[in-house]
């Protein structure tokens, strides 16, 4: 017999909502805008905790010149990615994130103002069709 029961709280004794929320080795469980706020939230823990050795401390050190030019320096690469390896070109973008995510915890910009700015660019084109 096979029984489905739903839950009236957390089910495991780590208060996760099931036993099962760990991943397998390799597996990815967390979405692309669960990332972003993950790698967010380092960015600022780095900056307020300035690890001595780690690069995101130097990057802060150096102030929002060297971040602003790692991430122009990022940007121009995808130009350069004509072999059409898209390795690279994921390997590219993920520095290109990095080094924005850096450039806007430097100048206090939450990335929800960048998805906001999407967001109303997104909606004023649909309402002008």
């Amino acid at each position: 017999m096979i029984y489905e029961v739903i839950p009236n709280g957390p089910a495991c004794h780590t208060g996760e909502t099931s036993c099962f929320h760990e991943t397998l080795a390799g597996e990815r469980t967390a979405s692309a805008s669960d990332m972003i706020t993950e790698l967010s939230a380092l960015i600022k823990q780095r900056e307020s905790d300035l690890p001595e050795g780690a690069y995101t401390t130097y990057l802060f050190e150096e102030g929002s010149i060297r971040s602003a030019r790692k991430s122009g320096r990022s940007s121009r690469s995808h130009h350069c990615c004509k072999n059409r390896d898209a390795r690279e070109l994921a390997t590219e973008s993920a520095d290109l994130l990095y080094h924005l995510l850096v450039l806007l915890q430097e100048q206090k910009v939450d990335f929800k103002e960048v998805t906001g700015v999407l967001e109303e660019r997104h909606a004023a084109k649909r309402t002008s069709k």
